[in-house]
């Protein structure tokens, strides 16, 4: 296994270059213009909820143009959690402005994103003292319009310790950082500390695990009968359903039957082929339930498949993925070919973003593609990762919001959905499957992972693939903190969690020095593993015959992908 260490932990980017006084041959957020522009704050507002920027930006030059308005937050230094410099916190770009035209944006910030990650508290923390809001065209280029004086210690958001580093780091540590501004003609808005609330996201440890099992059936308790010590064992309660044998997913979406008891109406041949790409998929045929004639929707050969096999008898959709975030990758048939990752962001464009993605759904309704492997949005941390042209920034707030605008884009279409990756920490291509990214739950929360929140809340993308690449000693496609405590419950996310393209061959489980397992990914919450490889179907299999995967899990990862199935298709 090759270990990496993030010393560097929260100082990436021009977080570093700010923060240890280097000069860049170009700053964060600079671009070109064939014009200039003014820039003028109008008014600054803030409160417990958010902070609202309000810019008035003029052409003062000789040709039309657009200009970008950053905001930029210099939290308080010297408390118990080192700041870099500043950080990004909110931006805006104009529309097409003639010379001598004006524009009046507004910038608004949530609160709660001020606030720092105390690992020691397992809480996102916003210190007393002043914060400093910055205003201007890019990191080097801003003024000090406000000063926010937060009269004391708040915790926004308490959490758990989820991706905690298993060994000490050699964290950097910045020079001391002063700030220099007119105090006297800065205007102050005051904070009460005591105005904001704490929001408890910890997630709630189950008293029991629920299986859905048909009246009639006979069912031995998973907990009592199973060998294997659960990861993360809890009561197992059987809950007896109404029995269904004849439903069909179109009964489900016609309100007649519920999810949960056609789920439980499966056998357990039909759960795994759901929960498993068709890459080495065996036949298991099952009576015909449809009532109705449906037919199985062909399309071109991409990157992979869903299961088709119970289209036409339980009425289950099948899904086509494609890569990927540069434009469609469908063997033999002309596609756009969209501008990289990097271009994309650095246009600062939402509404152009959005577009995009539209024009992603476009194609994707043309061919039959459901589902695109994209947008890549894993940080820049350097430029020689391998992946940097499909990513977007070196900060999780563009990433986030580029993301989520091509999500919208795609998912205007019916039937088309995204998938954000590669959940986490994957930058670097060297060793992709065995590299041990060594992380600091802070940098990991404030930077590497704050993008994929972003991401899910504003725009829910249809699915989210994992990485090859270990976190803290656990591959991130069997790390259940990171997928069920932090996307599913943290993040709300309600998507189908896949896995990034994976071969499973007999391996030594304990062992770091292999690739990621199909049983284990499944027992943490992962739904789908893909594209479906011999030695995944065999493993997921013998799994499941063995008890070691139980019956509730393959439930669980198989109502989501059906849920998905339903909602994209009919």
């Amino acid at each position: 296994t090759q270990q990496e260490n993030y010393n560097e932990d929260i100082y990436v980017g021009y977080r570093y270059f700010d923060s240890f006084g280097i000069e860049p041959f170009y700053p964060f957020g600079y671009g070109l213009s064939y014009t200039e522009f003014e820039l003028e704050t109008v008014e600054i507002t803030a409160g417990t909820e958010e902070i609202r920027v309000h810019v008035r930006v003029t052409n003062t030059g000789e040709v039309a143009g657009k200009e970008v308005v950053q905001v930029y937050i210099s939290a308080p230094q010297g408390g118990k959690l080192p700041q870099p410099y500043q950080e990004l916190r909110g931006f805006a770009k104009t529309g097409e402005l003639e010379p001598g035209d004006s524009e009046n944006v507004e910038i608004v910030i949530p609160t709660e994103s001020l606030a720092s990650f105390d690992e020691e508290r397992a809480a996102y923390v916003m210190e007393a003292g002043d914060y400093l809001v910055r205003v201007g065209k890019n990191s080097r280029d801003t003024e000090v319009e406000a000063v926010l004086r937060l009269s004391g210690e708040v915790v926004t958001q308490q959490v758990s310790n989820l991706v905690a580093c298993d060994r000490e780091l050699d964290i950097i540590k910045a020079p001391v950082i002063t700030y220099e501004y007119d105090s006297l003609r800065t205007p102050v808005i005051l904070l009460a500390a005591d105005s904001f609330h704490t929001e408890d996201l910890r997630p709630k440890t189950a008293d029991k695990t629920v299986t859905y099992v048909p009246e009639g059936s006979d069912y031995t308790s998973y907990i009592t009968e199973n060998p294997y010590k659960l990861p993360y064992p809890c009561p197992e309660e059987i809950v007896k359903v109404r029995a269904v044998p004849d439903a069909t997913l179109l009964d489900v979406k016609e309100g007649k039957v519920t999810l949960e008891e056609f789920v439980a109406s499966l056998d357990t041949g039909v759960l795994l082929r759901l929960v498993t790409g068709i890459a080495n998929e065996t036949p298991h045929p099952v009576e015909n339930r449809m009532k109705k004639k449906v037919s199985f929707t062909k399309a071109p050969t991409s990157s992979g498949q869903t299961t088709g096999q119970y289209v036409e008898t339980l009425g289950i959709p099948n899904s086509y993925m494609t890569d990927g975030p540069a434009g469609l990758h469908i063997i033999g048939f002309p596609t756009a070919g969209w501008p990289v990752g990097i271009p994309l962001a650095q246009t600062w464009n939402l509404d152009i973003l959005e577009k995009v993605g539209d024009g992603f759904g476009i194609e994707m309704t043309a061919y039959h593609q459901t589902v695109v492997l994209g947008p890549g949005m894993n940080i820049h941390r350097d430029p020689l990762c391998g992946r940097c042209f499909e990513y977007y920034s070196e900060d999780p707030l563009i990433s986030g919001k580029t993301a989520a605008a091509i999500t919208r884009g795609v998912q205007r279409h019916p039937g088309c959905g995204t998938t954000i990756k590669h959940y986490a920490a994957n930058n670097q291509e060297k060793n992709r499957y065995c590299n041990n990214s060594i992380v600091s739950e802070r940098a990991m929360r404030e930077i590497y992972l704050k993008g994929f929140g972003i991401c899910v809340r504003e725009s829910q993308p249809h699915a989210l693939m994992t990485s090859y690449n270990l976190l803290n000693g656990v591959h991130t496609s069997e790390h259940r903190g990171l997928i069920e405590d932090i996307l599913r419950c943290e993040y709300g996310f309600k998507g189908i969690v896949m896995t990034d393209w994976i071969v499973d061959m007999a391996q030594d489980k304990q062992s770091l020095h292999r690739m990621p397992i199909a049983a284990e990914i499944a027992k943490t919450g992962g739904d789908l593993v893909m594209p479906g490889s011999k030695g995944d179907f065999d493993s997921i299999v013998k799994a499941a015959k063995s008890g070691e995967l139980e019956l509730k899990q393959l439930q669980i990862n198989a109502t989501r992908v059906v849920r998905k199935a339903e909602e994209l298709h009919i």
